[in-house]
This record gives C-alpha cells, sequence and structure tokens, in this order.
C-alpha cells in the first residue's frame, strides 16, 4: 500500500556478487522486478494506485518471467536468468541499507515454486477486502431482519448500529448505496455501526443488508440520513488592492460567522494559502498570509482554501504587483572577527566596487593597527593604507578596491613611534563578480566525455566545501565548475576583464525536489538528509562570504522530471513550477543581491524515462511569465545535439546562447534585435484551414521540414505550407482539426533532427510548446499590444532618439520594465 513512487518495496540477493532481483514501484504507478545482470526483468503497466493495497506476484520458471497484480496475469518477459544465490540477503522496504518506501507492506513470501496463476488467484481472492473463503458459521433456523428500519443522524460523531438477525444464511454482505454507487462495507457480519461525518446539506443513502440462502438470496435496505447542524465558515479576504512587491504586507482572513462557530465548538479551521502568477517570497502562521517580496509584476492571485472539518471551501483574491525600477544593494554585515584569505574572491557591488574587510582584536597598546593593499600583477605596488586606533582592543577596516585583472596583496600591522610592524598577511585575491550554476548533469557538464583537467588560471575562482579557496578547474575535483562554465567565465574574463566567481551546485541525475532548502536551517542537511544538496550550495556560499555576492543563477535541470520516479503520485512535471518558485524564494532569501536567473528549457526527451518530456518543457517555457528577471533559452538549436549529455562543442554552443543575455544584463552589451529564444504568444484560426502562430518576435522564414513538427493531438499530417510575416506565421490546414490543442515537436516521436527546427530571425531556435489552446478568432491581447511598442521603444533607445541626460546608461531592459508596468496599469482599469 505505497504513499509515494519512486521507492523500493523489496530487495533480495547478493550486492557483491551481482546477483539480486528488487521489486521497484516506479511513476506514474507501476511494478518493475529488476533482476540485476540476469536479464529476468519485467515491467508491469501503470495499473497499481497510491494509497489502496495491491497485490503483487512475481514468478520466475524456466526462461519466463511473470508479473501478477491483484491475481491477474500483468506482464510477462521471455528470456534471461534470475542468478540468486542460495545464501542471500533479504530487505523489505529498501536494499543496501537504503530504505525508501513509503507506505505498507504485510505478507511478504518467497517460495521455490513458480505458483500456478490459479493458485495466485485464489490467494488474491483470499486478501481481498472483506473477503472470505467459507463465510460465516450458519445459524439454524430462517429468520431475516434487520433494526432498526431507518436512521438518522446529525452531521459530526453521532453514532449508530444496525443489528441483523438472520438465521440459515450461508453469506452475509452490508453495501452501502448512494446514487449510482455501490460500496461493499462488510462480509460475514451481524452488526454494522454507522458513523456520521462533516456535510454539506442533508445527505441521503441506503444500506443494503444481503444474506445468501441455500434457495435465494434476500435483501433489506436501511435508508440512512445525516443532517447538516455544523456551519461551514464564512470567510473572505482583506487585502490592499495595489503591492510594490517589496514593503512586507499581510492577507488576513475575516470569518464573518465566528461567533456561531465558537458556540458550537467548531471554530478551528485548517488553512492551506496558495499564490498564482507572480513568484512571490511568503510565509504563513495563524491563518494570516505575509508576502515578504515579489519577484514578478502582474496580477497575483491569492487562494485561501479553509475547513472546519466538512468539505473544504476556496476563497480568492487579488494584488496588483508593481515593484520599482531597481533595487538597492544590500550590504553584508561582515563578522566581528572576520578577515581577507589567501586566495579570495571578493564581489563587487552595485557601484563596481568590491571590499575588504579585516576585523579582530589586538594585544598590547599599539599607536595604531594599519591594513596596507598591495597589487602584485607586476610586482608589488602600495594601492591603500588605512590606519586606526583601537577601540579597547579592537579594530575593523573595510577597505574598498576596484575590480578586474587585478591581484591583491593585504598586510596587517601595528604602528609604535613612527615604525610599522607587519603582523599578517594575506595574499592572491581578486574582485570580480560571482555567479551560481545549479541543476543535475548538464548544468554539472563533467560527463566521462569530458576529460579531467586541473588546469587554473588566476582569473576563475570557486570555493570547495572542504577546499575552501581556490582555482577553479573544468573537471577532477570539487573545485570544477564544467564545461560550459568554465568557457562562460573565461569569455567574460577575456572580454571584460573581469575575474569570474562561479559556484556550482549541480548533481547529476537529481529532481528538482531534491534541491529545496530544508525549511527549518537552510544550512543544516548531513549527508543521508534529503535537503543535502542546498545545504552544501548554501554553506559553501557562506563560508565563502559571498552571501550578498551573487549576481545570477543559471540553472539547467529537468530531465530528471520528464517522468521521475518523485515522491508524489504524478510528481514529473506537475509540481515543477511551486517548487521553482519556492527554490527561488530561497536563494532571494540566502544571496539578496541575486539580480537575474537563466533558465534551459531542456533537449526533447533527454535522457532516461521521458514519458513526460512535452508537459515539462511547458512547464519551463511558461515559467518566466512569474517573474520579472527571468530569461530562457531553448535547448533545441544546440549543435551537435545530444539525447542526453552533449559533448565539449555542444557545451560550447550552449555557451554562446547563455553568455549573450548575461553580457546584456551585466556587461553593458547593446543587442540590434532580441537575444532570446523565440517564445509563442498565442495561436489562432484566422479561416476555416488557416491558423496564425503570433510569437514575441521576429520569426525566421518559414521551412517545410517544420510542418510534421505541428501537431494537434497525435496528427502531425495537417499542416501544407507555412509563411512568416514579422512575429506571426500562418500555416495552411490540410483540414480544420477537431482539436483546439496545439504542439511543437512532441519529443517521444522526434528523431532529433534538427532541420525542421523553427528559427527566429535572430538565429535563436525557438522554445517548444505543448497542449496550447487554440483560439477560434484571435483573441486581444494587451501583451501583443506591448510587446510591439516595447520593441519600438527600444527601436529608438538603439538608433540615438532618446538623447535625454536623465536617461543615460539606463538598459533597454529598464526600459522594457517601465513599458510593461505601464501596460498593467492600463490593463487594470481596462484601457
Amino acid at each position: 500500500k505505497p504513499s509515494s513512487t519512486g521507492t523500493t518495496a523489496l530487495g533480495w540477493g547478493r550486492e557483491e556478487l551481482e546477483q539480486k532481483v528488487q521489486m521497484l514501484f516506479l511513476n506514474p504507478g507501476f511494478i518493475e522486478m529488476d533482476s540485476y545482470f540476469g536479464g529476468a526483468g519485467v515491467i508491469g503497466t501503470d495499473s497499481v494506485p497510491i494509497s489502496e493495497w495491491t497485490h503483487v506476484v512475481h514468478t520466475y520458471s524456466g526462461d519466463e518471467t511473470r508479473l501478477y497484480i491483484n491475481g491477474i496475469l500483468d506482464q510477462s518477459q521471455q528470456g534471461g536468468r534470475m542468478q540468486i544465490p542460495t545464501r542471500s540477503d533479504f530487505q523489505i522496504g529498501g536494499w543496501d541499507d537504503l530504505y525508501d518506501f513509503a507506505g505498507q507492506i504485510d505478507e511478504v513470501r518467497i517460495s521455490n515454486i513458480a505458483r500456478h496463476p490459479d493458485w495466485i488467484q485464489l490467494e488474491y481472492e483470499n486478501q481481498k477486502k472483506l473477503q472470505t473463503l467459507v463465510g460465516t458459521i450458519v445459524q439454524p433456523g430462517d429468520a431475516f431482519s434487520a433494526s432498526p428500519s431507518s436512521i438518522i443522524l446529525p452531521e459530526g460523531d453521532s453514532t449508530a448500529t444496525i443489528t441483523a438477525n438472520i438465521k440459515g444464511a450461508q453469506k452475509v454482505y452490508w453495501f452501502k448505496n448512494e446514487g449510482a454507487s455501490s460500496a461493499l462495507l462488510a462480509t460475514d457480519q451481524f452488526t454494522l455501526p454507522i458513523a456520521s461525518s462533516r456535510t454539506c446539506g442533508n445527505q441521503s443513502y441506503t444500506i443494503e443488508l444481503r444474506a445468501i440462502f441455500p434457495n435465494e438470496t434476500r435483501s433489506i435496505e436501511i435508508p440512512v440520513t445525516i443532517t447538516e447542524n455544523i456551519p461551514d465558515p464564512v470567510v473572505t479576504l482583506s487585502s490592499p488592492k495595489n503591492w510594490n512587491g517589496r514593503d512586507s504586507i499581510k492577507i488576513t482572513p475575516t470569518i464573518h460567522n465566528l461567533v456561531q462557530l465558537q458556540s458550537l465548538g467548531v471554530a478551528n479551521l485548517s488553512y492551506q494559502w496558495s499564490t498564482q502568477n507572480v513568484a512571490v517570497i511568503k510565509e504563513s502562521s495563524g491563518g494570516q498570509l505575509t508576502l515578504l517580496r515579489s519577484q514578478g509584476d502582474g496580477n497575483l492571485g491569492i487562494s485561501l482554501t479553509y475547513s472546519n472539518g466538512g468539505a473544504p471551501i476556496t476563497v480568492s483574491t487579488s494584488v496588483a504587483v508593481n515593484q520599482p525600477s531597481s533595487d538597492v544593494w544590500i550590504g553584508r554585515i561582515p563578522e566581528s572577527n572576520e578577515k581577507v584569505v589567501d586566495n579570495q574572491f571578493i564581489a563587487r557591488n552595485a557601484t563596481g566596487q568590491g571590499f575588504i574587510h579585516y576585523n579582530g582584536t589586538q594585544g598590547g597598546s599599539p599607536d595604531e593597527v594599519f591594513l596596507k593593499i598591495y597589487t602584485t600583477t607586476n610586482g608589488d605596488s602600495l594601492y591603500k593604507t588605512v590606519r586606526q586606533s583601537l577601540n579597547g582592543n579592537t579594530y575593523q577596516f573595510s577597505v574598498g578596491i576596484d575590480p578586474g585583472k587585478i591581484i591583491y596583496k593585504v598586510v596587517y600591522g601595528i604602528r609604535n613611534n613612527g615604525i610599522d610592524t607587519p603582523l599578517e598577511t594575506a595574499k592572491n585575491i581578486v574582485c570580480g563578480d560571482a555567479f551560481l550554476i545549479e541543476g543535475q548533469s548538464n548544468a554539472l557538464a563533467t560527463d566521462n566525455e569530458v576529460p579531467d583537467n586541473l588546469d587554473t588560471i588566476p582569473w576563475i575562482r570557486t570555493y570547495g566545501l572542504t577546499e575552501g579557496w581556490g582555482g577553479a578547474v573544468i573537471k577532477g575535483s570539487e573545485m570544477e565548475v564544467g564545461v560550459w562554465g568554465w568557457i562562460f567565465a573565461n569569455r567574460i574574463v577575456n572580454r571584460f576583464d573581469m575575474p569570474i566567481c562561479l559556484i556550482n551546485g549541480a548533481v547529476g541525475g537529481t529532481r528538482i525536489d531534491q534541491h529545496q532548502p530544508n525549511p527549518a536551517n537552510h544550512g543544516n542537511a548531513g549527508p543521508g538528509s534529503k535537503y543535502h544538496i542546498y545545504a552544501n550550495l548554501f554553506n559553501r556560499i557562506t563560508n565563502a562570504r559571498l552571501t550578498h555576492g551573487i549576481k545570477a543563477v543559471i540553472w539547467h535541470q529537468g530531465e530528471a522530471n520528464q517522468a521521475s520516479d518523485g515522491p508524489d503520485p504524478g510528481f514529473d512535471y506537475q509540481f515543477y513550477q511551486q517548487y521553482f518558485v519556492e527554490m527561488a524564494a530561497a536563494w532571494k532569501v540566502d544571496f539578496p543581491n541575486i539580480q537575474n536567473y537563466y533558465i534551459f528549457q531542456i533537449w526533447p526527451a533527454a535522457c532516461g524515462d521521458n514519458t513526460r518530456n512535452d508537459e515539462l518543457r511547458e512547464v519551463q517555457r511558461t515559467l518566466p511569465s512569474l517573474f520579472s528577471n527571468m530569461r530562457i533559452m531553448s535547448s533545441v538549436g544546440i549543435r551537435p545535439g545530444s539525447e542526453c549529455h552533449y559533448d565539449q562543442a555542444g557545451y560550447q554552443f550552449l555557451t554562446n546562447l547563455l553568455a549573450p543575455l548575461i553580457e546584456l544584463d551585466h556587461y553593458g552589451l547593446v543587442a540590434a534585435e532580441s537575444l532570446e529564444a523565440p517564445n509563442l504568444q498565442s495561436a489562432w484560426f484566422l479561416d476555416h484551414n488557416t491558423l496564425v502562430l503570433e510569437f514575441d518576435q521576429n520569426m525566421a522564414e518559414w521551412n517545410n521540414a517544420s510542418n510534421e513538427l505541428i501537431y494537434f493531438g497525435d496528427l502531425n499530417d495537417l499542416v501544407t505550407s507555412g509563411a512568416t510575416s514579422g512575429r506571426r506565421i500562418t500555416l495552411q490546414l490540410r483540414a480544420r482539426p477537431a482539436t483546439s490543442y496545439i504542439t511543437y515537436l512532441k519529443g517521444r516521436r522526434w528523431n532529433g533532427d534538427q532541420e525542421g527546427i523553427m528559427y527566429g530571425a535572430n538565429g535563436n531556435a525557438a522554445l517548444t510548446f505543448a497542449k496550447v489552446p487554440v483560439f477560434q478568432t484571435q483573441p486581444v491581447s494587451y501583451q501583443v499590444w506591448a510587446n510591439e511598442s516595447t520593441q519600438g521603444l527600444a527601436s529608438l533607445t538603439r538608433n540615438g532618439v532618446n538623447d535625454d541626460p536623465d536617461l543615460d546608461g539606463v538598459s533597454n531592459l529598464l526600459l522594457i520594465r517601465q513599458l510593461n508596468r505601464l501596460h498593467f496599469i492600463l490593463q487594470q482599469h481596462s484601457i
């Protein structure tokens, strides 16, 4: 009786001999008998539900493996051997001392006989709920009645008992009949307790008592009524209409019938809050929701689902979020004994300056203490000297330094009678920009095809969990940053003379839920904890004193969520957005100066089980709509492509897509056109056989090789031709499709041929989309208007028409954000 997927029910064999068999329960709900190294495994169908008892039997005889579910043959497999040593380990709920099964397991048996299908079915029938093979002891005589003849109970905790007087019956059943449904409640018993539950309005059903006699079957129906006498709470939400996304606000529920509920003792409510449309940082306590910070603009939806024991009720409200155009850089408060150390990387702040902190205590009574900073790139050259008198016996230095290809040395000492005496030295210090890389193996980018590379250069640094500060390497130690991380860092160093620190916290083969923080303490998680990935990342950045220096997060993950064995039923893509928003909220709290997120829509049907890969990529495509500072790039256009990991050329291509976006936001790059992947905005029928696709940027000329990549349901032979005009692609169809949803590029039916993929006029491959609704006529879209106006304003700015001196240095991104806010205000007023 499992409560989650992705677990091992049992295993037996010898791990060290590589001879074992395991019963795995995988998503979305199937059994796999994994006979390691023997080939006698079998994979079942999606037939095992969550939170219900299921009878499972695996047999092996000769060269045939069989899997039975609830007494019926589910799947079979010919060939292979199941090699199990005579002396074997046997573990229930896991394997190799990793007990990950969640749920209940009962009556496990191992036999040296491959049982007959009839034997297995009989065993299941005898295990069925309320089932017995022989029935009750037959009472002498002939009687059949039940008391009482009807039941009326008030809702809540009331109970009643039906008692049967049965003589001569061989079998007794109790059923609950409600509408067209009938459920077996009990077998072979002469009493049945009835308990009232919470109800919305009066509830009526019948209890049927059915008995099998030697010559006939008799039945009696007892009407049952549960009367409503406990009111549901009547709740409304109080919230401000507008929010700047920075000052915390509270959403408060008002219970209008609280006095009545209190008089009946049912005033204790359960609360479950949720938010939609905009990524926010929030917390709930005592039935109140506090919105701490927003990471997006727009109409924030807020929902509260509450109950006092009855049916859950949901109420909603909305708040218009309009963030400021820029945020104040939050400075880190140094520790009282903090000192800069050898090889340390200092992150520059919003003004372009880094700070060296040197604090501590000094014995004796020197006239002064000093901090001398040297540049050592071309021999020691004094850069700055700072002196101060002791405050008691403590000192605190905070000295600004310039970023760039400069290596610093710090010397601390005391001064007496005009003579400086050095006491401590820290060497090989640089100042620049710090970035975080997170995700799974394609973010880690250290696949076996990538050779170990322990070469370092002074301008690319990282911080290891045990090694501390040092030069970054491509692969081969805990200082690795991955192939494309290394390529990206080198590009920034060479183009902008800016040192780079990369913290790569990616872990191969991991789901997004495995990257969540410990709710109690983000840095508190041991190696066996499910929170250890975030904890390791948090502790690395904290110990590196970069919590307030991370400028952006680069995220490449999702392969393990396409149909992964997750902790929840149907996990794969359905919780991805929620997990990302919560994870990004933790990042923003722990690393408050993050300015941007850069994400990749993964390669279609990449790596392992990819049953839901189209839906997962659709969630990724729409994720930036929740954030005001997120950019997304498509992996489809990466050449050479890959079914899982890329080679070095592929990772170079990935960097070529990513780096310009970061350069646009952080290094003053001015682009003549969009640098992002084209993203579908809407689709509609122009006439009976004509479909229009509208993107957020100009598209390349239509390639008829793309025809077969456009799906209506499962049909991909309806498009006969296409034509591009600006942001719109007009498709001619062979016939009007029956479905009202459109998909571009189904991963499991795509052979990886990149000749048919769609491109923007900028040369970037378009993001794939799945099950996007098609409107019957052109939708009225404020977003289309906003995009057109944004492009026009950006064009004027690029061409120098905007010569207002007050706007010097304002990026296109800021102008676009301001225009989007104007668009939002107009939309709120229906203008």
